[in-house]
């Protein structure tokens, strides 16, 4: 939903310009619907007190390109990569209530809980820790 945002853009001296926004038609931009179609085997299966992983990239890169500063002119055509695999080099990030902690196994159970809610819960997550985790 670009219909309240502020796109800034900079030349190479380090100016500022506040830019409009079209799509790769010309035509001005309010709201974008992605379409994302997962390549086959990276289904996703999404059921209640499940944790399913889906991770979004949106390159803003290749999304975004800068056609002017006079005026200031941007082409917004968003380029997202979608998938149902965990990336271990990423940085992930959980919310939620530690449920168990077996040192046994290393295996650590949290009740999620959505970012932006006080309440409410996205089921269990168990994960496995080493002797390089941190806490």
């Amino acid at each position: 939903d670009y219909s309240e945002a502020d796109i800034v853009i900079q030349d190479e001296e380090g100016a500022s310009y506040e830019a409009a926004i079209q799509d790769a038609n010309g035509n001005a931009i309010t709201q974008i619907d992605v379409e994302l179609n997962l390549n086959e085997g990276n289904s996703i299966n999404i059921s209640p007190f499940k944790t399913a992983q889906l991770t979004l990239d949106l390159d803003l890169a290749a999304s975004n390109t800068i056609e002017s500063f006079e005026p200031p002119l941007v082409t917004v055509e968003p380029f997202m990569v979608g998938s149902t695999e965990l990336d271990i080099d990423r940085e992930h990030r959980l919310r939620g209530l530690l449920e168990s902690v077996d040192l046994a196994t290393n295996t650590i159970d949290m009740k999620l809980i959505p970012m932006r809610l006080r309440r409410g819960t996205f089921g269990d997550f168990d994960f496995h820790v080493d002797d390089n985790t941190l806490y």
